[in-house]
């Protein structure tokens, strides 16, 4: 939902969004050697950080599409550190609390 939704970092119970303003978004970025074959991909996504809950959810995605050619050593996960995304996607209850869930 664009409306009504805990905002992630300002601990307050009655900071909501109010609608979309500007959509958030993700960009992905392989980088491939072609000599060797080697590989690593590069998110940043539009969160206010990347938990250990969102790596292992991408993770997991990752080597259901496409087995073992993504892992640990190639991963690059970022975000751009804003307050306006989404709470609650984090698997410590501190980050969870002001939008009263996971």
């Amino acid at each position: 939902e664009a409306a009504e939704t805990g905002m992630m970092g300002y601990s307050s119970f009655d900071q909501k969004t109010s609608g979309i303003h500007q959509r958030q978004r993700s960009r992905a970025f392989v980088v491939v050697d072609r000599a060797s074959g080697k590989r690593v991909v590069y998110v940043n996504a539009d969160l206010a950080m990347i938990f250990q809950s969102v790596r292992q959810g991408v993770m997991a995605q990752l080597k259901e599409r496409y087995g073992s050619l993504y892992g640990e050593d190639n991963v690059l996960l970022s975000a751009t550190h804003t307050h306006s995304g989404p709470g609650g996607y984090s698997h410590n209850v501190a980050y969870n609390l002001s939008v009263l869930g996971f």
